[in-house]
């Protein structure tokens, strides 16, 4: 059996994948592009949470436990942000299906064309551009 922390590192990219459709490559990249990095925080924060160490995250995203810490910092600041929250919170609501062990994708679907995931009867299209994102 894989350690729990593992597991989560696996599951907080299945789930930002989901949510957001954007690949764990483009979240591990160098790119500064502001939704990328806003996923990035968010991650970051729910990680810490669940008692990953500044390392451990930093490894996952070939970043220093140094740049974590800013993350975290600025994702407290971001938290004042309803459009930040809301996709904080969705990226939560997902990042649970995974770990508690359920199958996320009965209640996600992807509508074709319009690039929209809709969760439960909530709609992101709305939330941050976050699912504007095109790799």
């Amino acid at each position: 059996m894989e350690p729990k922390h593992e597991v989560y590192g696996k599951d907080a990219f299945r789930a930002a994948y989901n949510l957001w459709h954007v690949k764990e490559g483009d979240l591990k990249s160098n790119t500064k592009e502001s939704k990328v990095v806003w996923m990035r925080w968010i991650m970051f924060t729910a990680l810490r949470e669940r008692g990953l160490t500044l390392a451990y995250i930093g490894e996952l995203f070939n970043r220093g436990h140094d740049t974590v810490i800013h993350g975290l910092n600025r994702s407290d600041e971001e938290m004042l942000r309803a459009d930040y929250r809301e996709n904080y919170s969705a990226f939560q609501d997902e990042f649970n299906k995974y770990i508690r062990g359920g199958d996320p994708y009965p209640s996600v679907s992807v509508k074709e064309g319009d690039g929209r995931a809709i969760i439960g009867r909530q709609n992101l299209t709305n939330i941050g551009g976050f699912s504007d994102y095109e790799a």
